[in-house]
């Protein structure tokens, strides 16, 4: 939690009260310590807006909320997840927390981070050279040098001695 202590002197004393005051996104400090905290960088985020305290299931009266698109914070049912703004960096996310007409006092801005998991490549795309090396130094089709790298054993790669042979005839010619 990044949070910062404000101290306030009471009147006449010495003494000072120290109140806990949170960060939010459209603080600088914010922003960089959550980026610090990250080990990888997020495919995309939204901001939200986080009011109250407690889940109103139990008992408590927090109403979290997201900007959307049109700069605003996103108020009741009507707000669909399409009209969520969606930003790529956390720096971006900040400029546009700086902005917002319609905060609710007493709330924090903060992002909600998505990783996504890594898209689904096929053999060629992965591995272009070696699939190029299987076709030119073992004399393959392109879809039998896509089986050797998958794993698959058609005639062509078996007489080669199976996948193994074949993916490391291409690997050595690849690295001489």
């Amino acid at each position: 939690m990044n949070t910062a202590t404000l101290c306030l002197p009471n009147e006449g004393e010495k003494p000072v009260d120290q109140v806990e005051v949170r960060l939010g996104l459209e603080d600088w400090d914010y922003v960089v310590a959550t980026k610090r905290s990250w080990r990888v960088l997020p495919d995309y985020m939204k901001v939200m807006e986080f009011h109250g305290k407690g889940d109103p299931f139990f008992g408590g009266n927090a109403c979290d909320l997201v900007l959307g698109k049109c700069g605003r914070i996103l108020h009741g049912p009507t707000a669909g997840p399409d009209e969520a703004a969606v930003f790529s960096t956390i720096e971006e996310a900040h400029e546009a927390a700086k902005r917002i007409p319609n905060r609710r006092p007493g709330s924090i801005l903060g992002v909600l981070p998505v990783w996504e998991r890594p898209r689904e490549r096929t053999v060629a795309q992965r591995y272009p050279r070696l699939l190029a090396a299987l076709r030119r130094n073992c004399l393959l089709t392109e879809l039998e040098a896509w089986c050797a790298l998958s794993r698959q054993e058609p005639e062509a790669v078996r007489h080669l001695g199976g996948w193994q042979k074949a993916i490391q005839a291409a690997w050595e010619s690849r690295h001489r």
